[in-house]
């Protein structure tokens, strides 16, 4: 039997028959593994579990599956295209921030793979699988509601440089921007205490989201600062909607407390607009029966009615600041990770005024 070896990877003659060369896909196949874990054992990263790794090595040899030093040669160069995954593109703020990333990679000759994860974390792991595969110089992420440490194993311990933006996960030291979420929420719910509400509801967000913790904390610490107490039955986690937003409000409002809520701080302009049409089935107008402040300040909030009242959080300028700090990580592989918190000033509209005056009996 004669082998022929080709720069352009392994061909078998036996007795003049041409077998069918060993490719990454058989390998990974054999090994019951994917065909990026494979990548990652070829290019030795740490991420894959010893076992798994054993696994791999012995379907390479028994495939005769032959690294191609040739491809990988034109692997190591730079790809020129970026990856991109995000929680959920149908909310308004992250069509937003992917015009600054766009605008951002345009202007540095990249190109951006586009990955939506629908807030799943099984589509977030094949997301960045397929950034993998297709060669990625780095991956912008903001991790599906859930995403533990061990969920991006395979992202931090590749060696590809990547970016959190919106969301961090507790226990990775990643480069990660964001707006500043406890002050922007502080400053929303220090204007409502100016207004003179005392009863101020928190609507929306999920627990398992970062934001919705550090937000959380910027409403108790205005509520501290003021020697306002809080109730926790005003403070209602929801998954992000207008029809999430509407049914918080109406199910809140509807309770009949004895000292209800006369304003609520809403998780950002979604549940804000959700708020807002839910209270105008109840027959009550924000802004003028009840105050209502969001986050984010999106592109539909100053032509909503009336004009919301929010934290600019500017999704545009995130995307654009997470895109450069990805550049620079890509360029400069032994950098340390950074963190960045950008401005979220309070913009003041129509949706917010002083509580009703209770008449008395």
């Amino acid at each position: 039997m004669s082998n022929k070896l080709f720069e352009w990877g392994f061909i078998v003659e036996d007795n003049g028959r041409t077998l069918k060369k060993a490719t990454l896909t058989d390998v990974a196949t054999d090994a019951g593994v994917s065909r990026s874990t494979v990548s990652l054992v070829l290019r030795g990263s740490t991420a894959v579990a010893q076992e798994t790794r054993v696994r791999v090595v012995r379907s390479i040899q028994k495939l005769g599956y032959v690294y191609n030093r040739a491809a990988a040669t034109l692997r190591s160069q730079k790809s020129h295209t970026v990856g991109l995954i995000v929680a959920d593109i149908t909310n308004p703020f992250f069509a937003e921030l992917i015009v600054g990333v766009e605008k951002e990679f345009e202007k540095a000759g990249r190109v951006v793979l586009l990955a939506n994860t629908s807030e799943s974390i099984e589509r977030q792991r094949k997301s960045i699988e397929a950034m993998f595969e297709h060669g990625t110089d780095g991956i912008l992420i903001c991790p599906a509601r859930g995403t533990r440490k061990q969920d991006l194993s395979a992202l931090t311990g590749s060696g590809v440089p990547h970016v959190m933006f919106t969301r961090y996960v507790k226990g990775l030291k990643s480069s990660y921007v964001e707006g500043n979420n406890v002050e922007g929420s502080f400053s929303a719910v220090n204007h409502l205490i100016s207004l003179g509400h005392r009863r101020i509801a928190f609507i929306g967000g999920s627990c398992s989201a970062s934001p919705r913790g550090d937000r959380e904390r910027g409403y108790l610490l205005a509520h501290e600062e003021a020697g306002i107490p809080v109730d926790p039955a005003l403070n209602i986690p929801t998954n992000i909607s207008l029809h999430e937003g509407s049914e918080a409000i109406r199910e809140l409002l509807e309770r009949r407390l004895s000292d209800p809520p006369t304003a609520a701080f809403c998780y950002n302009d979604s549940i804000a607009y959700g708020v807002v049409f839910g209270l105008n089935t109840l027959g009550m107008e924000a802004g003028k029966d009840f105050s209502v402040v969001g986050f984010d300040d999106s592109a539909w909030s100053a032509s909503w009615r009336p004009p919301l009242t929010t934290i600019s959080t500017c999704p545009e300028l995130i995307g654009a600041e997470a895109a450069r700090m990805l550049l620079y990580a890509i360029e400069h592989p032994h950098a340390g990770p950074k963190r960045v918190f950008l401005p979220a000033p309070l913009v003041v509209r129509q949706s917010t005024c002083p509580p009703p005056i209770k008449s008395t009996p």
